[in-house]
């Protein structure tokens, strides 16, 4: 964890001051470029690791950003609802789906109402990550399926950067993780660990952003050439840059 940590009333001070580019409906930069463009590739390998492990139900995408993925999984056949803390992705993601995305505070978790729950790349963040677990095993269908996707700090990437490693992102990350301390969070709030998977463009995105952060003038050619070193490592290591972990509330 990071230690010392912000009180939890402070954190958002630490959040950059611009939008997050998941957050943003237009691209603003030559980096929001790229990202866009791997985007849509990425939804479609979120929507196929899901689908081969649950049919069409009702999803709640937990930390929707501007709502793509939700809206993404609404156009498949899939029931979806969406929470947010940024108001301003918010208001976005509820244009885009239709309905309202509400703030954290004022989620509330109904008992066995989803089938899947997905928090990509938002655990980190949680002040209270426990308590939350508890909350989407409760309103988790029994066997229904969480997704969580996470930096891992057993990967190629943060060896290879050190402290340079952009997953770090301290303090607005409070937590980071790996199999092990994953499977024990799991299994401490109710569920049964169901498999993993690396996230595939992650390594990219994360090497370039490690290559800013090292002032690498060319940080987006040494970005994609250590994120296709880090991806190669994967294949061997099984230990992506960002891996998702698959968690099942008993039936």
């Amino acid at each position: 964890m990071t230690s010392p940590r912000p009180e939890d009333a402070d954190l958002g001070r630490y959040y950059p001051q611009g939008e997050y580019v998941s957050h943003q409906a237009k691209a603003k930069s030559l980096f929001d470029r790229i990202y866009f463009m791997v985007r849509k590739r990425n939804l479609e390998f979120k929507h196929r690791v899901i689908s081969a492990r649950s049919r069409p139900g009702r999803l709640l995408d937990y930390g929707c950003g501007a709502g793509s993925f939700a809206a993404f999984m609404k156009d498949r056949s899939w029931e979806v609802e969406g929470v947010e803390i940024d108001e301003k992705a918010a208001l976005i993601a509820t244009e885009i789906l239709s309905t309202q995305v509400l703030s954290p505070e004022r989620w509330q978790p109904e008992p066995d109402r989803f089938d899947v729950i997905t928090l990509w790349h938002v655990l980190e963040h949680l002040p209270e990550p426990e308590k939350r677990l508890a909350d989407f095993y409760r309103a988790l269908r029994p066997g229904g399926l969480l997704l969580i996707a996470v930096p891992n700090t057993a990967s190629h990437d943060r060896s290879h950067y050190g402290g340079d490693w952009a997953a770090w992102d301290v303090p607005i990350h409070l937590w980071h993780f790996q199999r092990l301390s994953i499977r024990k969070l799991f299994e401490g709030c109710g569920f049964e660990a169901a498999g993993e998977e690396p996230m595939p463009f992650d390594s990219f995105y994360i090497s370039m952003l490690s290559e800013r952060n090292r002032k690498n003038p060319f940080w987006w050619i040494s970005g994609v050439w250590q994120g296709w070193v880090s991806r190669t490592k994967t294949k061997q290591t099984k230990e992506g840059s960002s891996m998702i972990w698959f968690a099942k509330k008993p039936d």
